[in-house]
């Protein structure tokens, strides 16, 4: 089921096949609670990766 939910509204720049946050500047190992409850959603502005990552791009 965690499978299912991350692949709807996932994050962007997690990548589900290697568990890797990719908007972490050392491209981190994500477990599978914290990509459940940090990049399985929608709400991706929750993540400070995320915002890091965005912040980085202006």
């Amino acid at each position: 089921m965690k499978k299912t939910l991350l692949l709807e509204g996932a994050c962007p720049f997690y990548c589900k096949s290697d568990s890797l946050c990719l908007a972490s500047i050392s491209m981190m190992t994500v477990s599978d609670l914290t990509a459940l409850v940090r990049c399985g959603g929608e709400d991706h502005d929750e993540c400070p990766f995320f915002i890091s990552k965005v912040l980085r791009k202006i």
